[in-house]
């Protein structure tokens, strides 16, 4: 088990030398191969007994931004122009230190700010890949490397599909969540309900934080795999290694068994083969999809799965009950208090402070009962923005910026369900890739739109 914090330090503290060293790409080492291992590496440092060391490991995360983030700004060369999203990030953001600042709420200044960090930590992500230079970043590479953590992904969930057994029954994640979060142990498996479905059946996270956490990494990496392959003229450059890398996605995400993730799966492949104009690759997936659906049909008439997928569709399954509950409570929670209760009440900042969590289960509802309606319109209009732009730069540009364009607007479009459905931000590795990137592409095609339009003006 020490691996796994091997890779954790390891990565951090490579990256950490590169940046210092003016090389602030090499943030990208530990956002693709350490805080996938995050919570899974300081459990293995807790079960140890270096139980003292855990909230240093804990601030590796924000400390690796926060240092790339200064040293792109101290090495800025040129004069930054302020896209729509740009704004709209850096509104959300002031707005919710706001809230951090002023005494809103039960908790104290301390306890505030630590949730601020919940919610509004991804904009130091996003700006961090907005400022880096882009000619810095080989994007293949860090799409390859992707893959790669996709691919290690699947072998461990499928050792523990063999063994049947959890990892983080041999990694202390119990413990660690007890004595870090408050949560106790619950299920049938000394876990959470989270790593089983409400018959038994197990839900496998690999070597990620939660099962949940493995199915939107592999949304994530469904998008890589499309971006990677894609040519200006939408053909296809597959090869063994993306073809087995769609493969171990499908075995995460199967056995993951997060209903959210599984759709917006699904979704990605019918939204890539739209938007590329496949009309004869859509018919065969829909036929593909209708031999899948009579085989599980024929296979598995008795199998809790199809139970599992029945009470899902009928609302009786708890974890969906759940759902709506918490949705009602968010949204009777914003419409009597419209401004917030204030930070720490609502999604994991509440529990890891020990109070009630209000109206969780749902990203927009965790922003809008801790500060109100504003900054959750802030936060839906800014993701709405973000696949629009990516819809516009991946029909007007070319190479790299095409490339990028095509994985930010599936990894937004995929995301849209899991964020209806959890807490999304607090999936350290989704947040990060996810914003990095999208800061990255606003970086390169402002910097391309503001380049071509000079051209114009001076032939002009």
């Amino acid at each position: 088990m020490i691996i796994f914090p091997f890779i954790y330090i390891y990565t951090f503290f490579i990256a950490l030398l590169k940046i210092l060293y003016n090389k602030a790409e090499a943030v990208l080492l530990f956002l693709i191969f350490g805080l996938p291992v995050y919570i899974t590496a300081i459990s293995v440092c807790n079960l140890y007994g270096f139980t003292s060391i855990i909230p240093v490991l804990q601030s590796f995360k924000e400390m690796i931004i926060l240092t790339t983030l200064t040293v792109v700004l101290l090495n800025l060369k040129k004069k930054i122009h302020f896209h729509l999203v740009d704004k709209l990030v850096l509104a959300y953001f002031l707005l919710v230190l706001l809230y951090a600042l002023i005494p809103l709420g039960p908790n104290t200044l301390l306890q505030r700010l630590l949730s601020l960090k919940s919610i509004a930590f991804f904009p130091m992500v996003y700006f961090t890949g907005r400022m880096i230079d882009p000619s810095k970043i080989y994007l293949n590479k860090y799409l390859n490397y992707i893959c790669l953590l996709s691919l290690a992904a699947a072998i461990v969930v499928l050792l523990e599909v063999i063994l049947n057994r959890h990892l983080q029954t041999l990694t202390g994640y119990a413990d660690f969540m007890y004595r870090f979060f408050n949560q106790e142990s619950t299920g049938n498996y000394g876990l959470s309900w989270t790593f089983e479905t409400q018959n038994g059946l197990r839900r496998f996270a690999s070597f990620f934080a939660t099962p949940l956490d493995l199915a939107a990494a592999s949304v994530i990496s469904v998008a890589v795999i499309f971006a990677a392959v894609t040519t200006n003229n939408n053909q296809l450059k597959f090869n063994y290694f993306y073809l087995f890398t769609i493969l171990a996605t499908l075995i995460s995400i199967t056995f993951a068994l997060s209903r959210a993730s599984f759709v917006s799966y699904f979704i990605l492949f019918y939204l890539y083969l739209y938007i590329t104009k496949r009309k004869y690759w859509l018919l065969v997936f829909n036929t593909f999809l209708l031999g899948i659906a009579i085989l599980a049909g024929i296979l598995l008439v008795k199998s809790d799965v199809i139970e599992y997928i029945i009470t899902t569709l009928n609302f009786s399954n708890s974890s969906s009950l759940s759902h709506i509950i918490d949705w009602l409570a968010g949204i009777e929670s914003i419409g009597k208090h419209p401004f917030g209760l204030g930070l720490g009440t609502s999604g994991n900042a509440a529990n890891s402070i020990g109070s009630t969590s209000i109206g969780g289960e749902n990203q927009l509802f965790i922003i809008g009962v801790q500060a109100g309606i504003l900054p959750m319109l802030l936060y839906t209009f800014l993701y709405g923005s973000i696949i629009y732009y990516a819809i516009r730069y991946f029909n007007h540009s070319t190479g790299k910026r095409r490339k990028l364009a095509l994985m930010v607007l599936l990894i937004k479009v995929g995301l849209i369900i899991p964020t209806l459905t959890s807490e999304l931000e607090s999936f350290n590795f989704i947040s990060y890739i996810s914003w990095f990137f999208t800061g990255y592409l606003f970086n390169i095609c402002n910097s391309y739109t503001l380049f071509t339009n000079r051209l114009i003006w001076e032939r002009k």
